[in-house]
């Protein structure tokens, strides 16, 4: 074709005389600009102008240059010139013009991993190649930002990095060297798919450096080059293994572990809630835990850290700390074949019992013969089937919940076991207060032996191989059940059999009374409590007694307190004893006191006349005439006539001048009386019997007095009249007027004299009565046992003992007219101190009294006080307890109420034995009480007024005061001071200032003592010590020249010579500082 060619006309329809715009088109060989012509009913195409067509670029593509860049390019295959290119978006969007010949452009500023469609074509001024292949490219992704690891672990690591907008991403990994990657090798690529932000590397190995970093993939699975950040990190070690617990001690446990790790930094131990308790070195594969409680389960596990931190948990274990060693074990029950053991729990799970046989005194190999297996938890334990009478040793371990036993022991104990229990026990009374018990020793290792009474007190003890114990201070004639035991270390046998005992009875019997009679001899003593009594006599060889002779034994049954003895031969002395039994009919060998009796003939020897004292001549009178033998008694079996006559008075060998109206007398049963008889002349006389035989006898002086003398009668009486008798002197019923006449009471066994009435009142008796009118005079007499006792009277002798002697006590027991009352119940009691009485009860004789013997048992000097009880009446008697201080040797003694006041006496101060006795303030007696007191006034609030002690040292020789020691003896005497303030307590007196003062009994003074170089405070031991030239009453007090002139005397001046100091300092007094 060219140009001008005409190629299409149409005719219908037109329109003509127009043309229409250029259009253009074209072929696969060029371009046409095409114009029309329009004339009527013509039209016409044509071909105004003709260009050849721009060949197309080919091989289109994109290359990426980065995240915002594509290089796209292509081949030129124009023939003719062209004026350039055009890039083109999918869409036909024109994004660059490019010059002629150019084969590539760079597109800039593109989003990162984005994909770009784009094509090319070639123009010139007419026309435009067509268009070159499209080709789509992404830009490359941006690198990855933030690389971190997030956990890491010993065979694996977690990575991860911010999201760059890439398709996937690629991870590459380094080796270590020396702290910088090797060469990196992606360990993960476009096939891998890593399209998230964390990456999770497996299979590593533990303790190893590794490098990281990322690169980015675009959609088109190109990389970009450029990576991210790199990191290096470290995998963690490998976690210990075999790890395990033992028991070190009861606060430490030791733990040990394998350690697998090459590089750690260390290891931690944790307990089972994860808690650190322990960061240790590299390498270590144990650690002992310490402070921890005994026998307790600690859970623990250890982990090895580095850096990067710690690995995997080991497995865990748990262990005990041993259990505490155990403590205070002691024996229990011990016997013959077991033993009980038992010690202190000390939270043990179980325990271990060994024991071990005595090698000499310590013990031999010790055996186990309680193990875990065993499972004893309790604190005690009973070995049994052991060999008696032998030593063995134990000791104790302990176990802890683990089954590991701590072989720390607790203490060894010897235990002995019991031998066979003592046998024939048997008892003896050796005395009243005293039995002898005896046995058969079957044992060889026992202590010794314990006495028991029936009710399981001890009542003796003795030491090993003795078989016998006497025991003391028992009641008089009291029954006494007893057993013994042996014992060691272990305990006590099993009892021997037991025994029943009474002691003797009571060897203070006092034969007191013997009534002698013309057929027999009346005993009577007091009672002592014995059962029976046995009656000895012997007859007399010259003054002494003879063989002694019991007449009255156990089966007499002697029971009360008076025995009539008959059946004797007169004109014989007699010796008489008594002894008693006690219960078991057992007799005590110390007999009562000895009463020499003489027994007289029942032969008639004289006789008895009685007759009035004042007759009137011719006036009736009563003459009693009775027979008599030597010892003056009636001859109850003698009958026989007797002539009577009278003699003078002043000369019975002349006949009297007067007349007895009946001059001869019959005797009956030894008696004979005339109701009638009288007398006719006034004269003094006498009237005389004799007998066939020349037996006589003589009447007490008769006053016939002359006729119209005033006589005044007598009467007396007795009630009741079984009560006594009434005897006058002289003798007689009429009386001349002015007579004085003494009346005398005699009560009757079983009475008590009480009071006068009538024409006399009162109690005394003998009274007396002056005749002066007709009297009538009543004797009031009333029973022993309806007497009310109105007062008790204690004697002591001695009243004061060395310590184990005793003392003979009498109560007195008397009404309100001091009469003694008999069979008064009374009781006796040891009050204070220490001792023991024979007769703890009993009632009083005849003479009203009942004596005890008290045995003291002090060892220290002091006061005893022995109170005797009659019903609501008490009294006291104070025993003084004396220590024998021997001559020339050196004694200590200390107050057995206060340790503290003690005395100590040099060698060779003394010449003679000594007792000595310390008696405190509340001991001494009212008469000493009052002068202590007095003395105590006038210094009032400058001594100590309840410190008082009197010292007292009497000659053993002869009871009398010792006097001044040859050297200076020391005293001490205590203060309380219980606070330490140096004041005495309840005082304002200062300690520093106290002293020892003596006391003047005469001037009831105290003195400041000055005997020897010594007089100064303890304060120590709260004691003021001096030296004594010989003893008295002392205290403590504050009495200084400056501090108190008028009350200071210096103990050795004379009364005269401390007056005039006394004198001579009331001169000075003005100018001394009383205030210090």
């Amino acid at each position: 074709m060219s140009d001008g060619t005409t190629i299409c006309t149409q005719t219908e329809n037109l329109s003509s005389g127009n043309d229409y715009p250029y259009s253009i088109t074209g072929n696969a060989t060029g371009i046409y600009v095409v114009g029309t012509d329009v004339s009527p009913g013509n039209m016409q195409w044509r071909i105004e102008k003709y260009v050849e067509q721009l060949s197309v670029p080919t091989t289109f593509v994109g290359t990426t240059l980065s995240a915002a860049t594509i290089n796209w390019s292509w081949i030129n295959n124009s023939s003719i010139d062209e004026l350039g290119y055009k890039i083109k978006t999918s869409t036909d969007g024109l994004i660059a013009f490019l010059s002629a010949n150019t084969t590539y452009w760079s597109e800039l500023g593109l989003l990162p991993n984005t994909q770009y469609t784009r094509y090319c074509n070639a123009y010139n001024q007419l026309v435009e190649s067509g268009n070159s292949n499209s080709y789509s490219k992404y830009t490359f992704a941006n690198s990855p930002t933030g690389l971190n690891s997030t956990a890491i672990y010993i065979t694996s690591s977690t990575i991860q990095w911010t999201n760059a907008g890439a398709t996937r991403y690629s991870v590459e990994r380094a080796a270590d060297n020396n702290g910088s990657p090797e060469s990196y090798v992606a360990i993960k690529a476009w096939a891998d798919n890593i399209t998230g932000t964390t990456y999770a590397d497996t299979g590593l190995s533990a303790e190893t450096t590794y490098w990281y970093r990322m690169k980015s993939y675009n959609g088109d699975q190109i990389i970009n080059s450029t990576p991210s950040n790199e990191i290096s990190l470290l995998t963690l070690p490998l976690a210990p293994s075999v790890f395990y617990g033992s028991s070190q001690s009861t606060g430490s446990i030791l733990w040990q572990w394998t350690d697998n790790s090459n590089y750690e930094k260390g290891f931690r131990v944790k307990t089972s809630t994860d808690g650190m308790i322990a960061s240790l070195i590299p390498n270590a594969t144990n650690w002992s835990e310490p402070y921890l409680l005994a026998n307790t389960q600690y859970t623990r596990y250890v982990v090895t850290f580095n850096t990067t931190g710690e690995s995997n948990k080991s497995a865990s274990s748990a262990t005990f700390s041993l259990a505490s060693s155990p403590t205070g074990l002691i024996s229990g029950a011990v016997y013959t074949t077991s033993a009980t053991i038992s010690w202190n729990n000390v939270g043990a799970t179980r325990y271990a019992i060994e024991r071990a046989p005595n090698a000499g005194g310590i013990p031999g190999v010790w055996s186990s013969i309680k193990t875990w297996a065993d499972a004893i938890t309790s604190n005690n334990f009973t070995d049994t089937a052991l060999s008696g009478d032998t030593t063995f040793w134990y000791r104790i371990k302990s176990y802890n919940g683990n089954g590991m036993i701590n072989t720390i022991p607790g203490n060894e104990i010897k235990i002995v076991t019991l031998p066979g229990p003592p046998s024939g026990f048997n008892g003896i009374a050796l005395s009243s207060f005293s039995i002898n018990w005896s046995w058969n020793d079957n044992s060889n290792s026992e202590s010794g032996f314990r006495i028991y009474s029936s009710t399981d007190g001890i009542v003796g003890t003795v030491s090993a191989n003795t078989t016998y114990f006497i025991e003391k201070n028992l009641s008089t004639n009291s029954q006494y059940t007893r057993y013994v035991i042996a014992y060691n270390a272990s305990g006590n046998t099993g009892a021997s059999n037991g025994d029943t005992k009474y002691t003797l009875a009571n060897s203070s019997i006092v034969l007191n009374t013997v009534l002698v009679s013309i057929s027999s001899v009346t005993l009577q003593w007091n009672s002592v409590g014995a059962t029976r009594y046995a009656i000895e006599r012997a007859t007399d060889n010259v003054g002494v007694p003879g063989n002694w002779a019991m007449i009255k034994s156990w089966a007499d049954n002697i029971t009360g307190t008076i025995c009539i003895d008959s059946n004797l031969a007169g004109g014989t002395t007699y010796w008489y004893r008594l002894k008693g039994y006690n219960v078991d009919g057992i007799i005590n060998d110390t007999p009562s006191n000895e009463m020499k009796v003489y027994y007289p003939s029942a032969a008639l020897d004289h006789y008895e006349v009685i007759a009035p004292s004042y007759i009137l001549p011719n006036q009736l009178f009563t003459l009693t005439v009775n027979a008599k033998n030597e010892s003056n008694m009636t001859v109850t079996n003698y009958s026989g006539n007797a002539t009577i006559f009278s003699v003078l008075a002043e000369n019975d060998t002349i006949i009297g001048s007067g007349q007895l109206s009946i001059t001869s007398i019959s005797l009956t049963n030894g008696a004979g009386v005339l109701y009638v008889e009288t007398y006719n002349k006034s004269e003094t006389i006498k009237i005389k019997i004799i007998d066939s035989n020349g037996k006589t006898g003589l009447s007490g002086v008769l006053n016939v007095v002359s006729s119209g003398t005033v006589l005044y009668t007598l009467t007396t009486n007795s009630n009741p009249l079984v009560g006594g008798t009434i005897s006058p002197n002289p003798f007689g019923s009429v009386f001349p007027s002015s007579t004085s006449v003494q009346l005398t009471a005699t009560p009757n066994p079983g009475y008590v004299f009480s009071v006068w009435s009538g024409d006399v009142s009162g109690n005394t008796n003998p009274i007396t009565v002056i005749m002066n009118t007709n009297k009538t005079i009543t004797a009031i007499f009333t029973a022993a046992s309806s007497v009310t006792p109105s007062k008790i009277e204690l004697t002591a002798n001695p009243q004061s003992v060395i310590a184990g002697q005793s003392s003979n006590i009498t109560c007195k027991v008397t009404d309100v007219y001091n009469n003694p009352v008999s069979g008064v119940p009374v009781t006796f009691s040891v009050t204070k101190g220490s001792g023991s009485v024979t007769v703890s009860s009993g009632n009083t004789d005849t003479n009203g009294q009942i004596t005890t013997i008290f045995t003291h048992n002090l060892t220290q000097p002091g006061i005893t006080v022995v109170r005797a009880t009659a019903g609501s009446l008490t009294q006291d008697i104070s025993i003084s307890a004396a220590v024998l201080v021997t001559a020339g040797v050196q004694g200590i003694i200390a107050a057995s109420e206060d340790p503290n006041t003690r005395v100590t006496i040099p060698a060779n101060a003394i010449s003679s034995n000594i007792k000595v006795t310390i008696i405190l303030k509340n001991d001494l007696d009212s008469g000493e009480l009052t002068m202590v007191n007095a003395a105590n006034g006038k210094v009032a609030g400058k001594i100590l007024p309840d410190v008082v002690r009197k010292f007292v040292a009497l000659k053993q020789s002869d009871g009398t005061d010792y006097g001044n020691f040859a050297k200076p003896v020391t005293i001490e005497i205590p203060y309380t001071d219980s606070d330490n303030n140096g004041i005495v307590d309840g005082t304002q007196i200062n300690v520093n200032k106290l002293k020892v003062l003596r006391l003047n009994e005469t001037a009831q003074e105290w003195y400041l003592v000055q005997d020897g170089s010594l007089n100064q405070v303890d304060k120590v031991n709260k004691i003021v010590k001096c030296e004594v030239n010989h003893f008295s009453y002392y205290t403590l007090g504050n009495l200084s020249v400056a501090g108190d002139i008028d009350t200071v005397k210096p103990a050795q001046l004379h009364f005269g010579a401390a007056n005039a100091v006394r004198k001579k300092i009331n001169e000075l007094k003005e100018k001394i500082d009383l205030s210090q």
